[in-house]
């Protein structure tokens, strides 16, 4: 696992577990357990410590659109998901040949990967579940919070191969994920 993959899964992790302690605390009063790290540092073996969790983590739900095998390659690929997305994607790390940007917008936790400056010819590798993509140019994913549908669009010399059915070309391929199960 890359680095950009590992810092939005900690930050997606992060979150979650943000979410869940703030729905937690709601209405409760605060206690004697608000303390700084320097408070903690200063009596070794007192800080907080960890709970186990409550009960199993649930999953969520998620669409099988992309668990049969495939591939995708394109100059462009942008993939637009719910909640977990993350969960599902892999990237590739290249740093030599690639510039990875992460970062929390408005619309969700984006993540852009694009070839350094000068470089050609050294394709963007992602993994959806069971879809293999390789991009040229670019790709973009964005995790929006909620519900919403997984889409994958694929732009520029695109083609698909799933196991099983026909092969696709075109200058623009949209994939829309069935609904999550």
């Amino acid at each position: 696992m890359g680095y950009s993959s590992l810092c939005a899964a900690c930050l997606a992790l992060g979150l979650l577990f943000a979410c869940q302690s703030s729905k937690e605390s709601e209405g409760k009063p605060k206690a004697n357990a608000e303390r700084t790290a320097g408070q903690a540092a200063k009596k070794p073996g007192t800080g907080a410590k960890a709970q186990p969790a409550s009960g199993p983590v649930a999953k969520r739900p998620w669409s099988k659109t992309f668990m049969t095998k495939g591939v995708l390659v394109a100059d462009e690929v942008k993939i637009i998901g719910p909640e977990g997305l993350y969960e599902h994607l892999v990237v590739k790390q290249e740093p030599d040949f690639h510039v990875h940007t992460l970062r929390t917008t408005s619309e969700g936790l984006q993540t852009e990967i694009v070839p350094k400056e000068g470089v050609e010819g050294v394709e963007i590798r992602v993994y959806l579940d069971n879809l293999n993509i390789a991009a040229m140019r670019r790709v973009y994913v964005l995790e929006r919070p909620g519900v919403t549908a997984l889409v994958l669009e694929a732009s520029g010399q695109a083609m698909l191969q799933m196991e099983g059915q026909p092969q696709q070309r075109s200058s623009l391929l949209r994939l829309v994920g069935d609904p999550p199960q």
